[in-house]
């Protein structure tokens, strides 16, 4: 994690944020419950962000990754809510999941 700018940091203290330095995610809802609303994590680029996501999924859809970037920093750092990350990679799980089971139906039944 490269050091954030004085607005970047001023920013977060103002939002009471508290930056999470450990980007391990819980496989489940009950872990999602357990993060508090006002965790973030620090990527140094979009590029970290994506591989982030990328080793929970399969495909990564942009449009739905930027929607948990809180904020981004003078030098190019995303500032991403650790809860919504969590709460995207989860139900994205949960929907391949099921898209496996509805293969698996169609395969039994014809």
């Amino acid at each position: 994690m490269s050091k954030l700018d004085i607005k970047t940091k001023l920013f977060l203290y103002i939002t009471h944020a508290k930056i999470n330095k450990n980007h391990n995610i819980g496989s489940t809802v009950e872990a999602n419950n357990k993060t508090k609303i006002n965790e973030v994590l620090v990527f140094t680029n979009f590029e970290e962000y994506t591989n982030f996501f990328k080793q929970y999924l399969k495909d990564v859809d942009e449009e739905l990754i930027k929607l948990a970037i809180y904020t981004t920093g003078k030098n190019g750092q995303i500032v991403a809510l650790k809860k919504l990350c969590e709460h995207i990679i989860i139900n994205q799980k949960l929907n391949e999941e099921a898209d496996k089971e509805k293969v698996f139906e169609k395969i039994i039944i014809d």
